[in-house]
């Protein structure tokens, strides 16, 4: 029989492969097919360019297809903004906070805050950046009428615009996490927004540089 101790480690460890309910489960379920399939495509890829070597019907050849080391590279780059999506959902990402160990104490939801705020506002300074790499890209394709395509037609770009939107999702869902009130998540995402707003101006960060360090500083002690 399962003792006491167990099955309450149990329920407050959910499984990490449960999804919620709603609508909150769907968007779950999209993550876990869209990581099982870019996953299994880069499994599948370099099999298929191994067999293509000693394939017996017509020789060498057969199986090969354009744009394979191309595949790989955006296969790589979605499993890699996937997971890191994916790892935010059990809160199991790397933190570098030592207030994430002190929830249970009386300064625990307001060093959560204030970490995830921090948090948010890296995520967003990193999505804007990828956002303006994916622009230029997209006014290069349109400006030279030369795009790189992917086998299925598909631009270089649109592949590559899960970098922002990952981030902008990773953000999203730790303003979520940040608290259960309502007050708490709009204040977390106040804070991550004013700071990635004070330093994507260079006048801002040099009139206000040590309190700014400072603050970021101490997110990650």
């Amino acid at each position: 029989a399962e003792s006491p101790v167990n099955s309450a480690e149990h329920k407050a460890m959910p499984n990490d492969a449960e999804v919620s309910p709603g609508w909150a489960g769907v968007f779950h379920r999209v993550e876990n097919g869209l990581i099982v399939f870019v996953f299994a495509m880069a499994i599948v890829l370099p099999l298929i360019q191994a067999l293509d070597r000693v394939w017996p019907f017509g020789g060498p050849g057969q199986l090969r297809f354009d744009g394979h080391a191309e595949y790989m590279k955006q296969a790589m780059l979605w499993l890699s903004f996937l997971g890191g999506l994916i790892a935010t959902r059990p809160q199991k990402h790397l933190r570098l906070s030592t207030g994430e160990f002190l929830a249970e104490s009386r300064w625990g939801a307001p060093l959560h805050i204030f970490a995830m705020s921090v948090s948010i506002c890296i995520c967003l300074l990193l999505a804007e950046g990828s956002t303006v790499v994916v622009w230029e890209q997209f006014q290069q394709a349109e400006k030279t009428g030369r795009t790189g395509l992917l086998h299925f037609g598909i631009p270089n770009w649109v592949s590559e615009g899960i970098f922002p939107l990952a981030l902008v999702l990773i953000a999203l869902r730790f303003v979520w996490q940040s608290s259960p009130y309502v007050w708490g998540r709009a204040l977390t995402a106040a804070i991550g927004i004013g700071l990635s707003f004070v330093l994507n101006h260079p006048g801002l960060v040099e009139e206000h540089l040590y309190p700014l360090a400072g603050l970021i500083l101490a997110a990650t002690i």
